[in-house]
């Protein structure tokens, strides 16, 4: 894995990731995970038109990224970066949340650790309200577990939990790598994805 990560962050591997993830909120159903999946496909279309527009060019996210540092567009609001950006936050909300998950006795305890640690910051007080009011809504955590499973049949068997939890933990480690990467890079750029300044656990 280290190996891989000495290279640069392929662009059709980082839309790739993004997209799975976002079909898992939609196999939740759940409506708190609509703002989520809603800033995944918007900054997911933005970095894969200019993805598009060019394939090699664009092939890896630090040539995005260096494009618009060149053209001293990489701290706007519209640029392509910043799409980066809040793609690889949507993603470390992903790494909080399976990473608490097994531990957690409700769904909804998983996600506002997630969320109050990562997305928090970055969004108003509406939004905030508003993530704090449909949490409950949130399916229950053996729901989740079926959802996660190819096959529903496969929940009986007394080792799926087990199972699930190793393939989350090994997923998870990879992702939380790939986002670290990926924020080396920025900061580099003198872009910060995540504030941990104030993380208190």
């Amino acid at each position: 894995m280290l190996k891989v990560l000495d290279q640069p962050i392929k662009t059709k591997t980082f839309l790739d990731c993004s997209a799975d993830l976002a079909l898992i909120f939609d196999r939740l159903g759940a409506t708190v995970f609509a703002p989520v999946s809603r800033n995944f496909a918007k900054h997911s279309r933005i970095v894969s038109e200019k993805y598009e527009t060019d394939k090699v060019k664009y092939s890896t996210l630090q040539a995005i990224v260096m494009e618009d540092v060149k053209n001293n567009r990489h701290k706007d609001d519209d640029s392509v970066t910043d799409a980066v950006l809040w793609l690889t936050r949507s993603l470390l909300f992903v790494t909080e949340f399976f990473g608490n998950v097994e531990d957690e006795e409700y769904l909804s305890g998983s996600v506002m650790i997630a969320y109050n640690r990562v997305l928090r910051q970055y969004h108003n007080f509406f939004v905030r309200k508003i993530f704090g009011f449909i949490a409950p809504a949130l399916p229950s955590k053996e729901s989740a577990i079926v959802a996660f499973a190819t096959n529903p049949a496969d929940v009986k068997k007394t080792d799926f939990k087990e199972c699930l939890y190793e393939r989350l933990d090994i997923y998870n480690d990879a992702l939380i790598q790939v986002c670290g990467k990926i924020e080396d890079y920025f900061k580099t750029q003198g872009l910060i994805i995540l504030d941990r300044s104030e993380w208190t656990t």
